[in-house]
């Protein structure tokens, strides 16, 4: 159950929040800097496999992990803020953009 949470966390941080260039790309030269590593997946484009595979896994863990635990309350009530977290950044209408301007710079 703790597995998921620290899987959405981690799916958030280096995902959604970390901006750069993940490696070095000396071509780049900082058009990336102010872009999270989902906005660079597949040069911005949306619903491509790889991020439709990347929104599946949080969503396909979430829900074997609500049946595991015989969709007990509490657990449920833990995951699903976690599940948003992970997911809710993923949809077209947040490229580019910040919850409530943080990490805008």
């Amino acid at each position: 159950m703790y597995g998921c949470c620290l899987l959405f966390q981690l799916n958030y941080l280096f995902l959604h929040w970390i901006k750069g260039a993940p490696f070095q790309n000396d071509g780049d030269q900082g058009k990336s800097r102010p872009l999270t590593h989902w906005e660079q997946i597949d040069s911005g484009r949306h619903w491509t496999r790889t991020k439709k595979i990347l929104t599946i896994v949080p969503t396909a863990l979430f829900f074997a992990a609500s049946y595991y635990t015989s969709y007990d309350r509490r657990h449920f009530l833990l995951n699903g803020p976690f599940l948003a977290l992970a997911l809710l950044p993923k949809f077209p209408f947040f490229h580019k953009r910040r919850f409530f301007g943080i990490n805008k710079y």
